[in-house]
């Protein structure tokens, strides 16, 4: 309950915060080793993109360039990732900075796909059961590449208060309706299992190998908890 209420402040102090000062975002990037990407920045003043400042990108430690943000508030570097691996990436404008991750891939690699809400359900149930789960996870991680999917615009404070907490920490990416999958699989990745809710379990069923739904779902098999998670999968594998 304590995580909840500390998801719930940060929620209140991102809306309510400071608007009047410019401000800036990294969302969350996969990529694949060997394949070039567009990584972003998002500059923006009282909620609104605001263009024509100057940013500059990070990886670790290592300048990736400067550019300039864009009409939409968009700034773009591109960058060729040589290894697999999770990277944080900063952008930095005057004053402001912030940072996001990049998960690198092979197309080989085995994707666990989760939706956000299934973690946050198992900070609710109980120390015991909790602890449970985050041990899965933790299993989970070192078997596939893990994936969450959010489907609220909060992926920051999702992160920030649960992730980097006790659950695998890995990128959170928009669910943005479905259009995530198949943006993934033109990508060619090896999208391997879905864990989720009712429709959302739906829709990906027909981009995985396996999806499975912690709720009432048509086309996915429904479980209780993540050790029967766990199980399915070994069993599958």
């Amino acid at each position: 309950m304590y995580r909840v209420l500390l998801v719930v402040s940060s929620i209140l102090m991102l809306t309510l915060g400071t608007s009047a000062e410019a401000s800036i975002a990294v969302p969350d990037s996969i990529g694949v080793v060997g394949r070039p990407l567009m990584l972003q920045a998002m500059t923006k003043r009282f909620f609104l993109p605001q263009g024509g400042l100057l940013v500059d990108f990070y990886i670790g430690d290592r300048f990736l360039g400067r550019r300039l943000s864009g009409g939409d508030g968009l700034a773009r570097v591109e960058y060729t990732p040589t290894r697999r691996g999770l990277f944080w990436i900063r952008a930095e404008t005057g004053d402001d900075k912030a940072r996001g991750l990049l998960l690198v891939v092979g197309r080989s690699d085995p994707l666990l796909l989760i939706e956000t809400e299934t973690v946050i359900a198992s900070s609710l149930i109980g120390k015991e059961r909790t602890v449970k789960a985050e041990e899965t996870l933790k299993r989970l991680s070192r078997r596939f590449r893990i994936i969450y999917i959010s489907t609220t615009p909060l992926a920051e404070v999702f992160r920030r208060e649960m992730l980097e907490d006790k659950f695998p920490l890995s990128v959170v990416l928009g669910w943005e309706g479905g259009y995530l999958l198949e943006e993934l699989k033109e990508k060619g990745l090896k999208l391997q299992v879905y864990v989720g809710t009712g429709p959302n379990c739906d829709l990906a069923k027909g981009y995985v190998k396996e999806a499975i739904s912690f709720t009432e779902a048509d086309e996915c098999l429904q479980v209780e908890g993540w050790e029967e998670v766990e199980k399915v999968l070994l069993k599958r594998r």
